[in-house]
């Protein structure tokens, strides 16, 4: 995703809602592995995931994400009474 969101130029493919909780679990997992048990067997990918979660944070601000273009919204908000 984070090569996708560099190419199109926009983070419109990045679930904000999975993103954030991957921050909040990451965080929590990495804290536990290096403070309560010492163990990089946890600390160690967590902290991996950790970092890629906060990349994908920092594309979201520097490439927000764009509503699709080629959805032509006319039909939409046409207002046709007649049936």
């Amino acid at each position: 995703t984070i090569q996708r969101v560099i190419a199109e130029g926009s983070s419109a493919s990045i679930h904000r809602p999975m993103m954030r909780m991957n921050w909040v679990n990451t965080s929590f997992w990495t804290m536990y592995g290096f403070v309560a048990r010492n163990d990089p067997i946890i600390y160690g990918p967590n902290a991996i995931g950790l970092v890629f979660g906060l990349i994908q944070g920092v594309l979201c601000c520097i490439y927000p994400g764009q509503p699709d273009l080629d959805v032509d919204p006319a039909p939409l908000l046409s207002q046709d009474d007649s049936e």
